[in-house]
């Protein structure tokens, strides 16, 4: 055996720090030092390294990235010298978990308007809470949560750390309550005095020894300001931090003139500070199509900050925010007092018209100039008498289909409307089983060629071989079903009948085989933050939205063969014995591709996908090889058992599964009570008596006959066998992967996409047909088609409009190399009996790399 190196596999060979550049030296014989004078290579083979480094020569160089927590990169590496190889597994640790940091100061928030220390009652908020955490470029996220104290009634902290809401009122004193002094309130009504002391010490003279009405008089609050104290955790998952914050509210009848209590440069209220408010709207800005010569009712409503003190009227402006004219549809009036725009629109050609106005909400209030006020600008669009008109684009006769493919059919109609959106109802009938017809028009699904109870199939008789009135009709090979379509508004609706043939061109059934990793919840999160995204996803650019077979992919599945046939789930266990291992792949670059029929030029959809690396593949297109020989003392040996039965072993001490000769229960009431276990055989005779024969007794028959039979009785074998799993994942006699003249473990088997499809290739025959349209096209430039890819589907979207999302994808700067994309299982989408997805996990065995 070559020995390429110092240190034997599964050691780590040092422990760094997160964001320091460092050269680590792999632990290469020094003999072979340097390699460019023996020719030595060394190649990293399968795992990965830690981001931010690369293999040099024999020396991982480079800054290692941000880590969420303490991680361990586990990697293969290769030397190879004059065809001879040897492999080694090594661990490298990165460190620098960081804890997050607050920013956000501890005490009193800057929660009002201008910053202001305080808020008042009524009155929005929305503030953010910073903590920063630099492990969030490593996809950390942080969560904020309120673990004490509380928080002013109205308001919500959510998980990123932002507290919004509206304030509730503080509730007012009551009239009884009085001035809150001191005997000023009968006994007992209230729990404590709340008056404030007069700044001039009226509560500190005697009886008549001041000059008479020197004391200035108090003015008592009518709401009572408070402080909300609440203390806020912000967690990455692994570490806290915590921080105390306080919200001064304070009521609406504190920051005015007549205030005697206020003390200045108290370091919270300026001379800015003011009682009024302006209202605040709540009423959409656009208030969509309207239809003409009808009533038309729209209403405007905000919020008063201060009900109780004055009146809020609205009155319409001449002019627009953007200087345009405000004009009101014809026919409606606003209402100052309710701010109810109603009436009837007049008659309109057929045009759609939009009116934009603008409407100002006043607060008058008694004794006072100040009239604070708030302007909002509406739209609404006013549709003219509309001739319409829905013209179905789709034929009666659909074509056919064949069974268990997946629809791209679909029924079109257009409308004379604009901007409407039309509606596809089945209305009767029905179509072949396991489709359905969307709301789009899309016929969804793939039909199913043999059913279940559940799910019906098509009808098969004697392998198709049954003849019916002289073979002229067919069983469930034609279906008809009856469509409606209208229009969003409702104005027109009409109807079609459609025939669907079905064809069954193989008697056997197909299925898929798909990977797609089970992510962590933080990179769910951000998987689901980037699907949602409308300004990256625009649904106007996906094809066949509602098609879960379509539109967005939100799981990141990658399919890894189409097509196999349909067999018993052990079939593909055993397929998967060999070149099957967990392993990591790595998301490469988003790429395009579209998809054609057979014989046409015309494209049916596009999708967007993300082009996955496998690290055990070449990316010069040289085929892995399917296995390789290594260089071991480790011995092959028939002794290892998937089962044990004798008896199992903990912390050295060996159990025993025998059954014992008696059993002693111990009781409350009375003492010890034994049972005895001897296999025996208890006879009660006719006066009662009790007649015990154990094994080997045998017993005496006295027959009428005057014969005696002399029975013996046999102990059996009544040992318990139990049978135990071992917790390894073991080598049985049946797996090919070992032959029986290898009396070394020396055979390796690379688990790359390529042999892993070479082996489900075995299980059956594979009709080509079911790999995707788009990877049974050629493409831009191409002649060939593009044939099998490692790819996943982000989105299919319609002609054309593959290139806006992916452009869409680069300008947002997504990474999608943050996802773990660790694969452990094959999801099928059917099995021999079983319809529905299952699993299957990969076996850990030794020979598989």
């Amino acid at each position: 055996m070559a020995d390429f190196w110092t240190i034997p596999s599964d050691k780590t060979i040092a422990t760094i720090e997160e964001r320091v550049t460092v050269r680590l030296s792999l632990p290469v014989n020094g003999r072979y030092l340097p390699l460019a004078t023996s020719g030595m290579t060394v190649t990293v083979i399968s795992g990965n390294i830690p981001k931010g480094m690369r293999l040099s020569g024999y020396e991982i160089i480079g800054t290692p990235f941000e880590v969420v927590r303490d991680t361990k990169y586990e990697f293969c590496v290769r030397a190879s010298l004059n065809g001879v190889i040897n492999d080694r597994t090594f661990n490298v640790i990165v460190t620098g978990a960081d804890d997050p940091v607050w920013t956000t100061p501890e005490g009193s928030l800057p929660v009002g308007s201008n910053e202001a220390l305080f808020i008042i009652d009524s009155a929005p908020l929305d503030y953010q809470l910073i903590a920063v955490d630099p492990d969030i470029t490593a996809g950390d996220h942080l969560e904020y949560t309120k673990i004490a104290g509380e928080i002013p009634p109205g308001i919500t902290l959510t998980n990123d750390g932002r507290l919004v809401g509206v304030v509730e009122p503080i509730l007012a004193l009551e009239k009884p309550a009085g001035s809150g002094f001191y005997d000023e309130n009968n006994y007992g009504s209230f729990p404590f005095d709340f008056g404030e002391r007069s700044s001039n010490g009226f509560d500190s003279f005697f009886y008549d020894l001041g000059i008479y009405d020197l004391s200035t008089p108090t003015q008592s609050p009518k709401k009572l300001n408070r402080y909300y104290e609440f203390t806020v955790r912000v967690s990455d998952g692994d570490s806290i931090a915590d921080r105390t914050f306080k919200i001064y509210v304070v009521g609406d009848d504190f920051l005015r003139a007549d205030n005697s209590i206020m003390q200045v440069a108290n370091g919270i209220f300026t001379a800015d500070v003011s009682n009024v408010r302006v209202p605040i709207w709540l009423t959409p800005s656009n208030f969509g199509f309207r239809r003409a010569n009808n009533y038309v009712t729209l209403y405007l409503d905000v919020i008063d900050p201060n009900p109780d003190t004055g009146i809020i009227t609205y009155s319409l402006l001449a002019t627009n925010d953007d200087a345009s004219a405000s004009v009101l549809p014809p026919g409606l009036e606003l209402d100052l007092q309710t701010g109810e725009l109603g009436g009837k629109v007049p008659y309109q050609p057929a045009i759609t018209i939009e009116y934009k106005f603008t409407v100002r909400a006043t607060r008058s209030e008694a004794n006072t100039t100040d009239q604070p006020f708030k302007d909002k600008t509406f739209t609404i669009n006013l549709l003219g008498e509309i001739d319409s008109v829905i013209t179905w684009n789709t034929a009666s006769a659909l074509g056919s289909i064949s069974s268990n493919y997946i629809s791209t059919l679909s029924i079109t109609a257009t409308t004379t409307v604009p901007n409407a959106n039309l509606l596809y109802i089945l209305e009767s009938g029905s179509l072949p089983p396991g489709l359905r017809l969307g709301p789009g028009g899309d016929i969804i699904g793939k039909i199913n060629s043999f059913g279940s109870v559940s799910n019906p199939g098509l009808t098969v008789f004697d392998n198709q071989s049954l003849i019916l009135d002289g073979n002229t009709s067919s069983i469930d090979r034609e279906f008809s079903f009856t469509v409606s379509v209208r229009d969003h508004f409702g104005y027109s609706k009409i109807t079609r009948t459609f025939t669907l043939s079905v064809t069954d061109p193989d008697d056997k059934l197909y299925s898929n085989i798909n990977v797609r990793p089970l992510l962590p919840q933080s990179q769910r999160s951000s998987l689901t933050e980037i699907i949602t995204d409308s300004r990256i996803f625009d649904n106007d650019k996906i094809y066949r939205p509602n098609d879960p077979n379509f539109g967005l992919q939100k799981n990141l599945q990658m399919l890894i063969y189409a097509g196999i046939e349909t067999k018993l789930i052990n079939q593909y266990v055993a397929a998967m014995a060999k070149n099957h291992k967990r392993k990591k792949f790595k998301l490469g670059d988003v790429k395009t591709a579209i998809a054609k029929n057979s014989g046409s030029s015309e494209i049916v959809y596009e999708v967007v996908y993300i082009e996955v690396i496998d690290p055990a593949e070449s990316n010069t297109g040289v085929k892995t090889r399917d296995n390789f020989t290594i260089t071991t003392q480790n011995k092959n040996s028939v002794n290892s058992e998937k089962y044990t039965s004798a008896g199992y072993t903990i912390e050295g001490e060996t159990i025993d599964l025998t059954t014992p000769d008696s059993l002693t229960l111990g009781t409350r009431r009375f003492s010890n009570v034994e049972v005895d276990l001897t296999p025996s055989i208890t006879v009660t005779l006719r006066d009662s008596s009790v007649v015990r024969i154990t094994s080997g007794d045998g017993f005496l028959v006295g027959v009428r006959s005057g014969l005696d039979i002399t029975s013996p009785v046999t102990q059996g074998q009544f040992d318990p066998y139990r049978f135990r799993p071992n917790p390894e994942n073991t080598v049985k006699v049946d797996s090919d992967a070992l032959s029986i003249d290898g009396a070394n473990d020396t055979k390796r088997f690379i688990s790359s996409i390529d042999n892993m499809r070479a082996r489900i290739r075995t299980v059956g025959e594979t009709e080509i047909n079911f790999l995707p349209l788009w990877m049974r096209t050629s493409q831009p430039g191409a002649v060939a088609t593009l044939g099998f890819v490692n790819a996943i589907p982000l989105a299919y979207c319609k002609p054309g409009q593959s290139t806006s999302v992916k452009n869409a994808i680069d300008n947002a700067n997504i990474k999608f190399n943050q996802f773990n994309y660790d694969i452990d299982r094959y999801v099928i989408d059917s099995t021999t009996g079983v319809s529905e997805e299952k699993y299957i996990m990969f076996a850990n065995y030794k020979y598989n790399l």
